[in-house]
């Protein structure tokens, strides 16, 4: 992999005058291997220490250090990132999670299974792992039988899923094209970021909730430190389902225009398009002088 990644990069950039290695994981850092004299980016855009059920390992730790401290430039997501990982980086900075500019388009889509799903649909996008409280969501179903809840996105674990599947007003979809998304969340009417409290949910601050907002749906999301800058956008609350209920209910019943488009004007500055400008592309030019 190493020397046909040296083979690619001659052939396609014969010209370039620097290389930059941007990596995503600790595991990717053989990445390195092939550029040694390359600059070294490190892109921490979750909690690595430990697996979404929270279960900390200190190996992980341990093996990311390594990365950390050989890499020019550290990029952290979050601010409780951040400061794990600070007192062992040369360089550190904050990369929030961002949207493509194309979510926030008006695209529309014909004949999905979701449109046969009765509304209010509260909805929700990504992954389906064990930082999913399903205890939560199962009595959140059961007290309001006339909300359907759509879950988008691959399952991890068939097991995890037996209890909902046992209601009728909840929908697992599976996954979508990621270009379909814009055209997918517009069917929800509230999204969910329900999630357990460990030490995994409580360091990051999830992808969908730029990408909720960029559609212009309403939020309703367990309360966590990284999500407390968006308090004035979104509902915050407790993992109590009666909580959950009546600020779902909020939205619901409001059913704002204005809203959708408050949501959205603030998702702009969460593009990616934003997002390079104000964080990489500084950090980029002082640590590389380029």
């Amino acid at each position: 992999l190493r020397r046909q990644l040296q083979s690619v990069i001659r052939r396609r950039f014969p010209e370039a005058r620097r290389i930059i290695q941007w990596i995503h994981h600790p595991r990717q850092s053989w990445v390195y291997d092939a550029f040694p004299e390359a600059g070294k980016i490190y892109h921490c855009y979750d909690e690595h220490t430990c697996t979404n059920d929270g279960q900390y390992y200190p190996e992980y730790w341990e093996n990311e250090k390594k990365v950390i401290r050989m890499v020019d430039v550290t990029f952290a997501t979050s601010n409780t990132i951040m400061q794990r990982r600070e007192s062992s980086a040369r360089r550190i900075s904050m990369l929030p999670n961002g949207v493509p500019d194309f979510l926030f388009s008006d695209q529309q889509m014909t004949d999905d299974a979701i449109d046969n799903i009765p509304r209010p649909r509260i909805g929700y996008l990504g992954n389906i792992y064990r930082f999913l409280n399903y205890d939560l969501l199962h009595k959140l179903c059961s007290n309001r039988p006339d909300w359907h809840l759509v879950l988008v996105g691959p399952i991890a674990d068939e097991s995890l899923t037996q209890g909902l599947r046992s209601l009728p007003n909840v929908h697992f979809m599976g996954p979508r094209p990621h270009e379909n998304l814009p055209a997918i969340l517009q069917r929800f009417d509230v999204g969910l970021i329900p999630f357990v409290v460990n030490d995994f949910t409580l360091q990051v601050r999830p992808l969908k909730l730029a990408e909720y907002l960029a559609a212009g749906v309403p939020v309703v999301s367990t309360d966590f430190p990284n999500l407390k800058p968006f308090r004035d956008i979104i509902s915050l609350v407790s993992n109590d389902p009666d909580e959950f209920i009546a600020a779902i209910g909020q939205y619901l019943a409001s059913d704002s225009p204005d809203h959708s488009t408050r949501l959205k004007e603030f998702a702009r500055e969460y593009t990616w398009t934003r997002i390079n400008e104000k964080y990489v592309v500084p950090v980029l030019r002082e640590a590389f002088d380029i």
